[in-house]
């Protein structure tokens, strides 16, 4: 176990920059919506947590690692990006096609990268393709362990197809019926998002810091 220090100034600073979003919409637009201020309160956890992440990339742990690995990290980021590039320059082409064009559609993106942050990060960490250096992990949710044993690239694959399967069945086959639901439909891609991105990230900086 370890533990590091924020400086008070420096905490500070670092609360006035969860604050701007407050003081941004109420400059532009003189009010202040329920969104923005849990917005707010998110930074404000999720900032100084950021903050000692950086530090113990940038070579400042404070507690026992195997060493960090930022080029895996890079690695993710990169595989991620082009994927989602390619997804939405398909989108993009056949933006006539409404079918096709749903899948440029920022919060379908969003999961999309959610769950591939997840499903990469499982993969890569556990069978070390690249020959990195990595520590020994083990997946223990059966399902996941089950498809990677059939072969390893196939937990991020199903995971690609599965979220490309629930954007079509929300935007396009079901589309009419659930018109009328639209924030609800949002809401539930939100959820699907944070199913993919909270244990993704989580692997994700864990094989980062080396822990």
């Amino acid at each position: 176990m370890g533990a590091s220090i924020i400086e008070p100034w420096f905490l500070s600073l670092l609360c006035l920059i969860a604050f701007l979003p407050i003081l941004f919409r109420f400059i532009r637009k003189q009010i202040i919506t329920v969104n923005t201020v849990v917005f707010s309160g998110g930074l404000l956890i999720v900032v100084p947590c950021f903050f000692l992440i950086g530090r113990w990339i940038m070579g400042d742990p404070w507690s026992s690692s195997y060493g960090t690995y930022t080029d895996v990290l890079l690695l993710i980021i990169g595989i991620i990006s082009l994927i989602l590039g390619f997804v939405y320059l398909i989108a993009w082409f056949f933006r006539k096609h409404e079918q096709i064009a749903v899948y440029k559609n920022p919060l379908n993106l969003s999961m999309l990268a959610g769950h591939l942050i997840d499903g990469l990060t499982s993969y890569i960490s556990i069978y070390d393709p690249f020959f990195m250096g990595l520590p020994s992990y083990v997946e223990k949710h059966p399902a996941s362990n089950s498809l990677m044993e059939l072969w390893p690239p196939l937990f991020p694959i199903v995971k690609f197809l599965l979220i490309i399967l629930v954007i079509y069945i929300f935007d396009v086959a079901y589309k009419k019926e659930l018109d009328r639901y639209s924030r609800l439909v949002n809401l539930l891609k939100i959820g699907i998002f944070i199913l993919g991105v909270s244990p993704g990230l989580r692997d994700l900086l864990r094989v980062t810091m080396g822990v």
